[in-house]
């Protein structure tokens, strides 16, 4: 199903594509943190929206301040109807998977000292970890 948006001006599919007037298809930036993002220009203003931000709003009502669209799923580019909800910013947070326990046990493993002993090497071996999805260097 397709829906039309008044205040982005844009054709929104339950699918989570969005279209243009002519419904030729926008293509959508991702965001570092993996989020599709709308950049379009409207009436001399610049516009960056989530898309599942836009998605919810055209099906549903506007968002209530205090809450956030959240993927059912965990992916953060899929942006079907079907897939977002409504939470709360602490249940969001609560939902999220936590990455960091596990590589604190793979770390403690591996090195055979904690995080409080030589946290420079830590931080360092994270960041590895967050940008080679979620594996260590020495796997």
């Amino acid at each position: 199903m397709i829906k039309y948006n008044e205040e982005y001006q844009v054709y929104v599919s339950d699918e989570g594509r969005i279209f243009n007037k002519e419904m030729k298809e926008y293509k959508l930036q991702t965001t570092k943190d993996g989020y599709l993002k709308l950049h379009t220009h409207r009436d001399g203003k610049c516009i960056d929206k989530s898309v599942h931000r836009i998605v919810y709003e055209t099906f549903n009502e506007e968002i209530p301040e205090g809450l956030q669209v959240d993927h059912v799923n965990n992916v953060r580019n899929d942006n079907r109807l079907e897939n977002l909800q409504l939470l709360t910013s602490q249940a969001n947070n609560y939902k999220r998977p936590s990455n960091k326990t596990d590589f604190g046990i793979k770390y403690l493993e591996h090195y055979g000292h904690s995080r409080k002993e030589n946290p420079k090497q830590y931080k360092r071996e994270f960041i590895w970890y967050r940008r080679h999805n979620n594996t260590c260097r020495w796997e």
